[in-house]
């Protein structure tokens, strides 16, 4: 991928250099995540790309892939379980019906509205699309070797205290 951007590391140095005042070491840390969220936002990006879906398609067939059963959540219980934001989820699940990816079938327990269901080519889908998606994360996450799973579990603690808030 392009870097048209600089390297935190020129921004660092810069800080320190012309504006020491301006960060401390948490305002690296949150500057360095910030660059992060943005190289996996366009390496998936690319990803599903490869797969004719935008990312919030994709986040629509990945949460209702994760619940059990038939697969299928109120727009209300699925956007509570996604874990980006979709604005524009209307628009989002009448596209991906139109591609088949979901069906809208009535709600039982609630007339007025429909539910969304993952059909077969949904979850076919999603499934190669994961597949590609952890062998490219997983590229970029090799040179951290055996300090991953640390890692890992460091930020899910911490962001879990954050979350408690």
């Amino acid at each position: 991928m392009a870097r048209a951007r600089a390297a935190l590391s020129e921004l660092k140095d810069n800080w320190q250099n012309h504006w020491p005042q301006a960060c401390d070491k948490a305002g690296e840390l949150v500057a360095a995540l910030y660059r992060l969220q943005e190289y996996f936002a366009e390496l998936d990006g690319a990803v599903f790309a490869r797969f004719s879906l935008q990312p919030a398609e994709f986040e629509v067939l990945a949460t209702l892939r994760s619940v059990g059963g038939e697969h299928c959540l109120s727009p209300t219980e699925l956007y509570r379980l996604m874990l980006v934001s979709s604005g524009g989820m209307t628009k989002i699940l009448l596209r991906m019906e139109d591609k088949a990816l979901i069906s809208r079938p009535a709600n039982p327990d609630d007339g007025r509205s429909k539910r969304v269901k993952l059909t077969d080519k949904g979850l076919a889908l999603v499934e190669s699309c994961n597949q590609a998606l952890l062998a490219a994360e997983a590229q970029s996450c090799a040179g951290l070797g055996g300090h991953l799973p640390a890692l890992s579990r460091q930020l899910q603690d911490w962001l879990g205290k954050l979350e408690k808030r």
